[in-house]
């Protein structure tokens, strides 16, 4: 005898959640297609045009069409009513771009940061709230470091990761400072959120991210963001060292260099886009310094 299908209330939770992730998977799929339709076709869309394709109803169509609205993928055209590709699809596509020609655009940069301070140079991005490791320079006095390629660590001991939580949109910050457990690492890492909120906010004005012994006992660094044409983050580049030669005799000099470094590289990577030129980083009273010599440790 043949057994009774199951019923929606008898599903077992791990095939209900299976259920409700293949539906959401379908929404998704649509939400891409349609996104790619409006981008073939190359003008605005009405939604009976787009329903026809997706095989949807006109209802269905609509939601979907708002929700893309709501963040931005999408435009609706006030006086025809239909719709078009939206700002967030170019801002997506220049992230992506600029992610391709970001190491290439840095190396150099990367390089001479090593030679002018002799320290390591971290080039990092911000990936699913944290901070990855896409490049690595060894310095002629460097000590040896742990960090590798593809290194993920948290933003709230490191200095890039400053750099880079600094520079999300506010909405982002906010949500990592409200739902993040800030472990401590070492005696100075900064696990209070009020205090790490302040301390983004001299980030966001100076430019500058510092990482005091937060993430290791005796490792110190001087960070500085990489930003777009539109003040937007795309990555972010240090210079660590033993704590011993980041004195308060040298560390004007480094922040120097770090900030000279991030700027050079944000037009490296605007004028391989073709892009408006970026705002810098913070003040600077000079070009970046061409000498090659190592800073006196």
């Amino acid at each position: 005898m043949a057994s009774k299908s199951p019923t929606p209330d008898a599903l077992t939770p791990k095939v209900r959640s299976r259920t409700k992730r293949t539906a959401t998977l379908k929404t998704v799929d649509k939400a891409l297609n349609a996104r790619d339709f409006l981008g073939v076709f190359g003008g605005q869309v009405g939604i009976r045009e787009l329903a026809a394709y997706l095989g949807t109803d006109k209802s269905s169509t609509h939601r979907l069409l708002t929700t893309l609205e709501r963040h931005g993928y999408v435009a609706q055209d006030p006086v025809t009513g239909k719709y078009q590709l939206g700002m967030r699809v170019f801002e997506a596509g220049a992230v992506v771009l600029n992610q391709m020609n970001l190491r290439a655009a840095a190396r150099p940069h990367l390089e001479q940061l090593a030679q002018e301070t002799g320290e390591v140079v971290h080039l990092a991005v911000e990936s699913g709230g944290q901070c990855v490791y896409v490049d690595k320079v060894v310095g002629p006095q460097a000590i040896p470091m742990a960090s590798q390629l593809g290194w993920r660590k948290p933003l709230h001991c490191t200095g890039v990761g400053k750099a880079l939580l600094a520079h999300l949109p506010d909405h982002r910050i906010e949500q990592i400072l409200q739902t993040e457990d800030f472990r401590p690492l070492t005696p100075n890492t900064i696990t209070d959120p009020a205090r790490l909120a302040a301390e983004l906010a001299d980030v966001r004005a100076t430019g500058i991210a510092h990482d005091r012994e937060e993430i290791e006992v005796g490792l110190r660094c001087v960070a500085a963001p990489i930003l777009g044409s539109s003040r937007q983050m795309v990555a972010a580049i240090s210079v660590a060292g033993p704590a011993t030669r980041f004195s308060s005799e040298r560390l004007p000099a480094l922040v120097k260099l770090v900030r000279d470094a991030a700027d050079a590289i944000s037009r490296s990577l605007v004028f391989a886009l073709g892009q408006p030129q970026p705002i810098s980083t913070g003040r600077r009273t000079a070009g970046r310094s061409k000498s090659s010599q190592p800073l006196e440790l």
